[in-house]
């Protein structure tokens, strides 16, 4: 598996970003490829947003080659506040659990945490994604999330990971008011020590 983060480095969000992988022989013969969505819908301005593409049966490769596409955002997006977390070994995997809070302004939907797990030398070395449930969220309510990540020897590989925790900005009939567009928050990072 290829793993990383793809960063927004614009001014405007960005929605359902894609990174294709493409691997390549010692002759610079492309021998496969494939590409995945990043772990969050959307990817705030100055937010890092994890992916891990996984080209199953790949022949050998001397290197690789990424690539990002994303489209415009048509909905805002809102970061949650990452309340608590915890991690613990589970059945050959790691699992990390814990709370998110709506803090902003608005009700919101499909919130969703993305999880970033990185080595000692700060590279990422794994990460997962999970829904917030419930997913609808007022303002004040808190939802929970629960990501089993099943790679082995994550535990040994990794020496931090991060939680990114945003949603949907609702406009259905839960929606306590509405606003004038607003600008959307800037994003929220919670960094965790792992739990020896």
């Amino acid at each position: 598996a290829l793993v990383g983060e793809v960063v927004n480095a614009t001014n405007a969000p960005v929605c359902y970003a894609r990174v294709t992988a493409r691997l390549y022989n010692a002759d610079g013969v492309l021998v496969a490829t494939d590409d995945r969505g990043a772990d969050l819908t959307a990817t705030l301005p100055g937010q890092r947003n994890p992916f891990t593409v996984w080209i199953y049966d790949a022949p050998p490769a001397s290197r690789y080659e990424l690539s990002v596409s994303a489209d415009s955002c048509y909905s805002r997006y809102a970061s949650l506040t990452v309340v608590s977390a915890a991690d613990r070994n589970v059945n050959g995997g790691v699992e990390v659990f814990g709370e998110v809070e709506n803090t902003g302004g608005d009700a919101v939907t499909s919130a969703e945490v993305a999880i970033t797990y990185y080595g000692a030398d700060g590279r990422v070395v794994q990460t997962d994604w999970d829904l917030v449930s419930p997913d609808d969220l007022v303002l004040g309510q808190r939802g929970t999330y629960r990501a089993v990540t099943y790679v082995r020897n994550l535990r040994q590989l990794f020496t931090r990971y991060t939680i990114t925790a945003q949603a949907r900005v609702a406009s259905g009939p839960f929606v306590i008011h509405k606003e004038s567009v607003r600008p959307t928050r800037p994003p929220v990072t919670t960094e965790w020590q792992r739990r020896p």
